[in-house]
């Protein structure tokens, strides 16, 4: 369909794999099952005649109902669809002439809007990669990965996700190194969003346990930068999403108005869940020093800084945990008023006493509808935080003797008055 020669390489674990090699350049597009990805030796290799592939009969088949649904679908959004491939398939004059790299697109008009031949992105009209190294990836690109997309967009979305978790399974993990990781996004209706589900867990957080043994960062960057940015690295307009994933040897000081800290609450951790988290922190309030109530009705953001000690020896993956982590400790934050029925059934459903939701705590105020709520007709728990006002995190891991967790709360809001720097002081009842 593309032209090009089928090669085939020998495993180490005796087992073959093959590929694809376009105008002197190697496409894989199932190199995700190799874990990290640069433990692949593409040469040397052997080519195969594209007969001796269609000489049996299933693959064969396979090959020609996958050529179909590949047309088909080109075909189907094919001038009507903001991200169909091939619709930006005109690049410039010094980028076909690039020894051949770009030859599919020969007969396109050269419309190309960057002069920097590596600016064409490899012919994908979708995102660029502004810097991608072993230590650190800046990407732009015109949307974000979804957890997941619409039927319509499938396609496009799993074309950036294959691309940014190639990229991100190249950075090399320092022993000392921390993971630092940014999401933001200029749009003209303000979206709410997760910062960690748009960084890690629509790109599956497993891709990144071996980036943070010892922490990560994860923050959302404001529209003012991101501007800055594309303008820095020469990036037009519509490519408003911007994604970083760096390692770093340290942490900057946080910096804000501190609501609240606690100190080695201790936790039973078998598998960290939201129950785990919460249960622990509520069954420690004497812990707990609160500076700032009913915070988040105001509608303010906030920062946490973590601390987590586990056990020397014990292994831990702070990516796989950190979600449920968040959300059982916001949860204990947040205040909500629950009738008795919910209190005795929830309790039961968290084997818990039902004593536990007449907590004090509730510095966060209260959550969009109350932060525990029952599927319908299910026997299962939603936790609902409100972690869309949450811009920034820190997670350190330490070794200790037992499983503890440490840390603080910090007002993120901005100056009502000058819309910069951060507040010396929460001022309740400003206009």
């Amino acid at each position: 369909m593309f032209g090009g020669t089928i090669h085939r390489i020998r495993l180490q674990d005796g087992g073959t794999h093959y590929f694809n090699q376009i105008n002197g350049r190697y496409f894989d597009l199932t190199s995700a099952q190799f874990f990290p990805r640069n433990t692949i030796n593409y040469e040397p290799n052997t080519l195969i005649d594209r007969a001796y592939c269609g000489s049996n009969q299933d693959t064969q088949n396979r090959f020609q109902l996958l050529q179909n649904n590949i047309a088909t679908f080109i075909k189907k959004l094919k001038g009507n669809f903001p991200y169909a491939p091939f619709s930006v398939a005109s690049i410039c004059n010094s980028c076909i002439n690039n020894t051949g790299k770009f030859a599919a697109y020969r007969k396109k008009p050269c419309l190309c809007p960057f002069e920097e031949t590596e600016k064409c992105f490899d012919g994908n009209p979708y995102f660029i990669f502004a810097k991608k190294s072993n230590s650190s990836i800046l990407l732009f690109s015109k949307f974000n990965v979804p957890f997941q997309a619409l039927s319509t967009y499938q396609f496009t979305v799993n074309l950036l996700k294959q691309e940014l978790l190639r990229a991100i399974h190249e950075l090399q993990p320092q022993e000392n190194g921390y993971l630092q990781a940014r999401y933001g996004a200029i749009e003209e209706k303000r979206a709410v969003y997760d910062i960690e589900n748009i960084l890690f867990y629509n790109l599956g957080t497993a891709n990144f346990n071996h980036l943070a043994t010892n922490g990560v960062r994860f923050s959302k960057v404001d529209e003012k930068e991101i501007l800055q940015l594309q303008k820095k690295y020469d990036i037009p307009k519509e490519y408003a999403h911007f994604y970083e994933y760096s390692i770093i040897n340290s942490f900057s000081e946080e910096k804000g108005v501190f609501l609240a800290q606690w100190e080695n609450i201790p936790l039973k951790c078998t598998g960290l869940n939201p129950a785990v988290v919460w249960s622990a922190v509520k069954m420690n309030e004497d812990r707990v020093s609160v500076f700032h109530d009913n915070y988040c009705e105001n509608g303010y953001s906030f920062a946490l800084s973590i601390t987590i000690e586990k056990p020397k020896n014990v292994p831990f993956k702070l990516m796989t945990a950190q979600k449920p982590l968040l959300d059982g400790l916001i949860c204990a934050f947040h205040d909500s008023e629950f009738t008795e029925e919910e209190k005795t059934e929830f309790a039961a459903l968290l084997q818990c006493e039902s004593s536990l939701f007449d907590s004090s705590l509730g510095f966060l105020g209260a959550p969009k509808g109350k932060y525990l709520q029952k599927y319908h007709n299910s026997k299962s728990i939603r936790w609902n935080p409100a972690d869309h006002l949450c811009n920034r995190v820190t997670l350190s891991v330490i070794e200790g003797e037992s499983w503890n967790i440490s840390g603080k709360v910090f007002s993120t809001a901005k100056c009502p008055v000058c819309k910069k720097g951060n507040p010396a002081k929460i001022l309740w009842g400003y206009p």
